[in-house]
C-alpha cells in the first residue's frame, strides 16, 4: 500500500508513524491523509486488502483534523488514538464494535502518543500537561502564556466508574515512546535526560529507572519483542 496515490490515502505519517496489530495478528490499523483530514484504515494481512475505513465526520462537538499513533486493544476491538484538532491533541478510544468514539482527556494540553497495558484497561500516555491531571477541563487559554509546552512527561490512565490520570514521571528532562512489557511488569520509555535520548527501564511505574543504553547519535524509536527483548530504531551515523 502507498500514499500519494490515490486520493483513499494521499499521505502515509512516514515521520509520525503508527501501525498496530489486531489481538489475534491477521490486521493492521494505521492512519493517513484522506481528503480534508486523516482517517483510520484497516487491512486484513492474510487477505492482503483493506477492509476498512474510519472516518470521523465534522460536527458541534467534534473536530478530528490529524489522527497518530493508533494502537489495538490487546483484548478487545478497541482503538486508541492521538486526535489533533489544529488547536491541541487529546487521547481518544474509538469501539470498533459499537462504533462510539470518545475523547478522553478532552483539554488544552498536547498528548503526543498512547500505547496499552496488556490488561487492556490501563495506557501510558505521553503528555506536557505537568500536574495538571484533571480530564475534560478546558482552561482558559490565557492560563497557558506561562505554560512550558516542551516539556513531556508519562502519565498513566486507568479506569473505575470514570477515566482517571496518574503522573509517572515528574522532571526537567522529557519522557516519550512509552510502552509496558508484554507481561506488564516493566515500562520502557526513552528519556533525554543525559542530554541524549536513550532506553530506560522501570519496574515500579517510574518510581526509579535504569538506563540500557548509551548510544551517543540517540534512540528515535522502540517496542517491546519480548518480555526479555526490546527493539528500537536510532541514527547509525
Amino acid at each position: 500500500m502507498r500514499g500519494s496515490k490515490t486520493s483513499e490515502h494521499e499521505e502515509l505519517h512516514v515521520l509520525n508513524p503508527g501501525v498496530s496489530w489486531s489481538p489475534n495478528g491477521e490486521k493492521i490499523i494505521f492512519a493517513a491523509k484522506s481528503g480534508e483530514s486523516d482517517a483510520l484504515f484497516i487491512y486484513d494481512v492474510k487477505k492482503n486488502k483493506q477492509i476498512k475505513k474510519i472516518v470521523f465526520p465534522y460536527n458541534d462537538n467534534l473536530f478530528i483534523e490529524g489522527i497518530t499513533k493508533p494502537v489495538w486493544n490487546p483484548k478487545r476491538d478497541i482503538i486508541a488514538f492521538v486526535g489533533n484538532n489544529g488547536i491541541s491533541s487529546d487521547i481518544y478510544i474509538y469501539d470498533l464494535d459499537l462504533d462510539i468514539l470518545e475523547n478522553i482527556t478532552n483539554d488544552w494540553y498536547s498528548d503526543l502518543e498512547v500505547s496499552w497495558h496488556p490488561n487492556g484497561e490501563d495506557m501510558l500516555i505521553v503528555s506536557d500537561r505537568l500536574d495538571n491531571i484533571e480530564l475534560d477541563q478546558r482552561v482558559d487559554l490565557f492560563n497557558f502564556q506561562n505554560h512550558n509546552i516542551n516539556n513531556f512527561d508519562i502519565y498513566k490512565i486507568s479506569k473505575k466508574s470514570d477515566y482517571y490520570l496518574t503522573r509517572l514521571t515528574n522532571t526537567e528532562s522529557n519522557e516519550i515512546h512509552a510502552k509496558y512489557s508484554p507481561n506488564g511488569s516493566y515500562i520502557a520509555y526513552i528519556s533525554d535526560q543525559s542530554g541524549i535520548n536513550n532506553i530506560y527501564i522501570s519496574n515500579d511505574d517510574c518510581a526509579s529507572s535504569t538506563p540500557i543504553t548509551n548510544v551517543l547519535t540517540g534512540i528515535t524509536q522502540l517496542n517491546w519483542n519480548s518480555n526479555n527483548q526490546i527493539i528500537f530504531t536510532g541514527f547509525y551515523k
